[in-house]
């Protein structure tokens, strides 16, 4: 697991480097229900104009009942809605995207394929901007569709 970890911290490295040189840049964490935690590093106007790039690390530790836990590197396009005005102070975005990761539920694991869609309203402030995101994530493992609704918050900063 921690290897999985470390190697998508590599390609997130990988990956940020040389698309930070021509696009606005931001890194954000955010924090969610049901207990999910993420990392991010977006792109702005990376494929076209308003259209960003943003890539994630997240998971979620779960001990209640039985031991549960997931994680996932992924990749959202997001589309910012009023991209076009720059003195708005609250932008609504939407987007989609593929995700690869493990999950492990009541002592059995493995590697789980994410898609996920995202609706959010970002709302900007001076050096940095908060944002309030609800997502849909359908995970498919071994066979098994398993949805995985998140609501989150979290603050973005500019690189």
């Amino acid at each position: 697991m921690q290897r999985a970890a470390l190697g998508a911290l590599i390609v997130l490295a990988l990956v940020a480097g040389p698309a930070s040189a021509q696009t606005d840049t931001y890194a954000a964490f955010s924090v969610g229900f049901p207990l999910l935690g993420n990392v991010h590093v977006g792109f702005e106007d990376v494929l076209a104009p308003g259209v960003d790039l943003r890539l994630t690390l997240g998971g979620a530790l779960v001990s209640i009942v039985d031991s549960v836990y997931y994680g996932l590197f992924g990749v959202d396009v997001l589309y910012r809605i009023n991209h076009d005005d720059p003195d708005v102070l609250v932008m609504p975005y939407v987007g989609a995207g593929p995700g690869v990761g493990f999950a492990g539920i009541a002592g059995s694991s493995g590697f789980v394929f994410n898609g996920s869609g995202v609706v959010g309203v970002l709302l900007r402030v001076q050096d940095a901007n908060a944002f309030i995101e609800a997502r849909m994530n359908v995970l498919v493992a071994g066979g098994d569709l398993l949805p995985w609704p998140n609501i989150g918050v979290g603050l973005a900063f500019r690189l």
